[in-house]
């Protein structure tokens, strides 16, 4: 959806529009199916998961109307009542365990004391965005509650841009593990929050987290984590809003030198590695691998126009 938008190609309108239908179910119209327990025990399908298809959709809606028809569905399905579906069933797994939050499994077989911070930056970008297409108050209120759930409970700091992977909820404790896929989520929920209210902290706090990822993820000037195109992808969000030039000059740098580095990973067929600094004798060009070298030229035509 983000190439459609920064290259005003419609390519692959009606190939992304039928996978999210497909993955849906149809006319079911919902990630999670019919059978609930059976998509999220089987299929493996959690509430992270559900929130990347939902992500989409909203990118979607955003770019085609929130009240466009999905492919297919005519009279059905829009983009955002799939996207406010899948709102509704996420948030009711929000509990008041550790004092908030959403809980990261969905399997009720074998459940997970845990809830898990990707989870809780995908929901305050998803439900954010959401609000911005509805003007739904209720979405910007559990947003924000989100988001200071996570700082309240020092899973993010906002002041140092520190971002942690969530709260186990036997014992409330932080699991300080750190994954660029989670910055990049939360800079692009900020940025999301700040459009939704004017409240220019957000933003602010957008800089310190880019600032701390960057220092972190690409620390030689090359994004090195293998989640690293949704970092780069809400850095290019972030760059065209900042008022911080020597940031922007920064995001600028990344994103040209990891778009570089990924490119060179490509074989004459287009498969490409997710490696972007390692010697070129690790590299192991394969198809999965071309999205990530994709989205990363995508967050450079977001920079340059």
């Amino acid at each position: 959806m983000d190439y459609a938008q920064y290259t005003g190609s419609t390519k692959y309108k009606k190939l992304v529009g039928e996978s999210l239908v497909l993955n849906s179910y149809g006319q079911v119209h919902d990630f999670f199916g019919t059978d609930h327990e059976y998509v999220s025990n089987v299929v493996g399908r959690w509430n992270d998961d559900v929130e990347w298809y939902a992500t989409a959709a909203v990118a979607a809606a955003e770019l085609y109307g929130p009240h466009s028809y999905m492919p297919g569905l005519s009279g059905n399905g829009t983009w955002i009542s799939l996207v406010q579906r899948t709102i509704d069933e996420v948030y009711d797994y929000w509990n008041t365990e550790c004092g908030g939050g959403i809980v990261w499994s969905t399997d009720s077989l074998h459940p997970i004391p845990y809830k898990s911070g990707i989870t809780q930056l995908e929901f305050i970008s998803l439900a954010t965005r959401a609000y911005l297409l509805t003007k739904n108050e209720t979405l910007l209120e559990i947003s924000e509650k989100l988001l200071n759930w996570m700082v309240d409970s020092k899973v993010v700091d906002l002041s140092t841009g520190t971002v942690n992977d969530g709260v186990n909820t036997e014992n409330c404790t932080v699991r300080k593990d750190q994954w660029s896929y989670s910055y990049g989520c939360l800079v692009g929920g900020l940025i999301h929050l700040h459009r939704a209210t004017g409240n220019s902290s957000y933003l602010s706090y957008a800089g310190n987290v880019a600032t701390t990822g960057i220092a972190k993820f690409a620390p030689n000037g090359v994004a090195e984590e293998l989640c690293e195109p949704i970092f780069l992808r809400h850095l290019a969000y972030l760059y065209p809003v900042t008022p911080d030039k020597a940031l922007k000059s920064r995001i600028s740098s990344v994103i040209r030198s990891s778009a570089e580095a990924a490119l060179v990973t490509c074989d004459e067929s287009w498969n490409c590695a997710g490696d972007w600094v390692g010697p070129s004798s690790q590299w192991y060009p394969a198809f999965r691998a071309t999205h990530l070298v994709a989205s990363a030229l995508v967050a450079l035509k977001v920079i340059t126009g």
